[in-house]
């Protein structure tokens, strides 16, 4: 006689709730994934709009960015967290005044926007490593500033202690940094499973496959940390909830003060490139002013 098993009211309520719980964190990273319709109705009420290009390695990946500004002045260059793309900093792109006042590259990551869109790059060396190129192109024999959000800093701070020639400046904000106190929350490995990622957008997969190396990826930076010549200003919120607030506390620790800022935000979250532009753009004018 065959024995059929049969799931229980509660295994199943609780398997339903944990599928809808996906469900609706997939419509969540969603709403930050704009389309290339939606850019192009949001360009269709502006006179300016940037420049889109690739750059293809020697690897064979291609890094896709947007173009803005003026070639012949300093390099301003911003680079996304985790899920992201160029878009995250549009509000940068478009704007008149930094357009008139520098070159502005808007990067998408390896793996996110149409840099191999779903294709992981987890290294943060090698991910400094394929900006690097790009960067140095767009130089123009001008100063770089880097601006880099979330997981964005370490790949901004990578390109600043690997290719020094490639940065002046350094804006990291509300940056991941500190390889003990990466967090996690209740969904990361349940999204992590194979068929949640098959529900998922790319970008979450590849965050995710970004937040599981993160730990032993700036592990590997931590004896790099001493070798950060470049001036560089850390910006923390003390109400985020993605990323450790105590990551301010261990950048104080391991970047050379000499040549570093630390400005506590009292009251801000994570997203303080979104929240407090001009505030963001005061600390660009004051390095390239500084530059001059």
């Amino acid at each position: 006689m065959k024995i059929r098993w049969m799931p229980s009211l509660k295994f199943v309520f609780v398997f339903a709730l944990f599928v809808d719980g996906m469900v609706l964190l997939s419509g969540c990273f969603r709403k930050y994934i704009m389309t290339d319709r939606e850019i192009e109705a949001h360009y269709q009420a502006l006179k300016i709009r940037p420049r889109f290009s690739f750059d293809t390695l020697s690897s064979g990946r291609k890094i896709h960015y947007a173009e803005a500004g003026n070639d012949s002045m300093p390099l301003l260059v911003f680079i996304h967290g985790a899920p992201g793309a160029w878009y995250g900093y549009m509000n940068y792109v478009d704007d008149s005044i930094l357009q008139k006042r520098f070159h502005i590259l808007a990067i998408d990551r390896p793996g996110y926007g149409k840099s191999d869109y779903g294709k992981s790059l987890v290294s943060i060396a090698e991910q400094a490593e394929s900006l690097a190129p790009l960067i140095a192109k767009k130089k123009n024999k001008q100063h770089v500033i880097l601006v880099g959000r979330s997981y964005g800093g370490p790949v901004a701070a990578h390109v600043a202690i690997s290719h020094p020639e490639l940065a002046d400046a350094v804006i990291l904000l509300a940056p991941a940094l500190d390889p003990t106190h990466e967090k996690f929350w209740w969904f990361s490995k349940p999204a992590n499973s194979r068929i949640m990622r098959w529900m998922l957008p790319k970008a979450v997969n590849v965050a995710s496959d970004e937040k599981f190396a993160h730990v032993a990826e700036l592990t590997a930076m931590l004896p790099l940390w001493a070798k950060l010549k470049t001036p560089v200003t850390v910006v923390q919120g003390s109400e985020d909830q993605i990323v450790d607030t105590t990551n301010f506390s261990f950048a104080k620790r391991v970047i050379p003060a000499s040549n570093a800022r630390f400005i506590w935000l009292k009251g801000e979250d994570h997203f303080i490139a979104a929240h407090q532009p001009e505030f963001v753009k005061q600390l660009i004018f004051q390095y390239v002013d500084s530059l001059k």
